[in-house]
């Protein structure tokens, strides 16, 4: 018998004989422990990894957020940027001209009006040409046109829309001259040659008269309100008269002086 009690023989079928050493067997107990140990620390790590690739994956999740989130604001100015290209093709900018012609009661054009465009927060003037016309380059819309000559002034309501457009405004000028004409008196001798430096004398009841000499051209004038005058021409002793009457408009009397 062996004196050591540790050791033990074992059969292993083979005729041969094993022994186990029960001290290999703590230790290798022992080194199974530690290899357990490190098992569990491989797979802690491998967990940890598997962690990480976790955090990973949840930042590509992110990444597909920012995916979706670029996407969108992506779209969004996609669809802001379509928008504006929309909003300029509908032509707010684009103008049209707007002649305005000024013209009098007999349809003449009158050559020193002034041509005012206005609309909520726009006003533009302009004078017109020697034809009586002002243009105005105008955007849509609604504008009120105002003409002005010598203190009279007309207006008229006017709309753009896609197109160029004329406004013809009349103004009525006032008569300046307070009712006053021209009476001109023509003398002349019995062969219609003209009689300078006659003398012409116009005169009615309860009126100062006016007294005036001839030009060359045998002609005198006078300024008279709507009346009847008599007129009366002299020269060398020799004197004619005629009754005329000035209503509304000049008038014109032809005196011949005729020598005795």
């Amino acid at each position: 018998m062996d004196s050591n009690p540790d050791q033990s023989t074992a059969d292993d079928g083979d005729g041969d004989t094993e022994t186990s050493d029960s001290n290999s067997g703590d230790e290798s107990d022992g080194t199974g422990s530690d290899s357990g140990d490190t098992g569990k620390t491989d797979e802690s790590d491998s967990t940890d990894s598997d962690g990480s690739d976790g955090d990973d994956s949840g930042a590509d999740n992110n990444d597909g957020d920012d995916g979706d989130a670029d996407g969108s604001d992506d779209g969004s100015n996609d669809s802001e940027t379509d928008g504006g290209d929309g909003s300029d093709g509908t032509n707010d900018d684009e103008t049209h001209t707007l002649t305005a012609v000024v013209e009098d009661g007999d349809g003449d054009p009158v050559d020193d009006a002034t041509v005012e465009v206005d609309a909520f927060g726009f006003a533009e003037d302009s004078t017109v040409d020697n034809d009586g016309e002002a243009e105005f380059d105008l955007e849509d819309g609604n504008y009120t046109v105002t003409a002005s000559a010598d203190g009279t002034e007309t207006e008229e309501d006017v709309e753009i829309d896609g197109d160029d457009d004329t406004v013809t405004l009349t103004i009525e000028q006032d008569d300046t001259d307070d009712g006053m004409h021209t009476l001109t008196a023509v003398v002349e001798d019995e062969d219609g040659d003209p009689i300078e430096n006659a003398t012409v004398e116009v005169e009615k009841p309860w009126f100062d008269s006016s007294t005036k000499s001839t030009d060359d051209g045998g002609e005198a004038e006078f300024d008279l309100e709507d009346d009847t005058y008599n007129v009366i021409a002299s020269a060398d002793g020799t004197e004619t008269e005629e009754d005329v009457e000035i209503d509304g408009d000049d008038n014109t009397v032809t005196l011949t002086l005729v020598e005795d």
